[in-house]
């Protein structure tokens, strides 16, 4: 089974990206789902979105959960029964989890060359100078970063250019500080990036 991360991330996090390889029988064979993944499966149209459906299952069994314990709020973000914190990121070829007792989120892309003609709806002018803007990777970083931040935030209606704002980035990419400004309220986030040559990874908690 291709997992090639499982590992934890600043003391409390648990991290598990999965490399998806297999066929859809695969999954289908080792995985008893629940009344409700069964359901939520036979919404999904194709077979390399029921594929990271079924991966992130998969995920969530080698931590030591049970299907039973995930469920979905009313806006469609999932839960833990269990105390704990989770969340979900799949894009093509790779599902990926992060666990915690803290609220977290987090993030996975591949790389597209269509983000260079998008980058001006989610960068603002400061953020610029952080990274290299004509970089494919850097400016995809900074989606994953944000992508993160929302969805730890759990607040609808973040303007991702306006209202999640990037601090820095560190050298070597691998962490970053996010100031969220909505409503003249402040709140500020860490995140703990992972990039590789085909995905890059962005885990993000409070660091309040």
């Amino acid at each position: 089974m291709p997992v090639i991360v499982q590992k934890s991330i600043s003391n409390n996090i648990s991290l598990s990206i999965w490399s998806i390889e297999e066929s859809l029988d695969f999954f289908l064979s080792n995985l008893r789902l629940t009344k409700n993944c069964e359901q939520r499966l036979d919404k999904l149209k194709s077979d390399e979105m029921k594929k990271q459906f079924l991966a992130v299952r998969k995920l969530i069994q080698l931590n030591g959960i049970s299907l039973d314990s995930l469920s979905y709020s009313s806006e469609g973000i999932p839960f833990l029964n269990n105390e704990k914190n989770i969340s979900i990121s799949h894009t093509k070829g790779f599902s990926s989890i992060a666990i915690s007792p803290k609220p977290v989120g987090i993030d996975i892309q591949d790389f597209r060359d269509k983000i260079l003609n998008i980058s001006t709806k989610f960068i603002n002018s400061e953020e610029i100078d952080l990274i290299d803007p004509s970089s494919i990777k850097e400016l995809t970083l900074v989606w994953c970063i944000k992508e993160a931040t929302y969805k730890v935030h759990r607040k609808p209606g973040l303007d991702f250019k306006g209202e999640i704002k990037i601090q820095s980035i560190s050298d070597n990419l691998t962490h970053s500080i996010i100031k969220v400004e909505k409503l003249d309220k402040k709140h500020f986030f860490e995140s703990f990036n992972i990039t590789e040559s085909d995905y890059i990874c962005s885990i993000v908690q409070s660091n309040e």
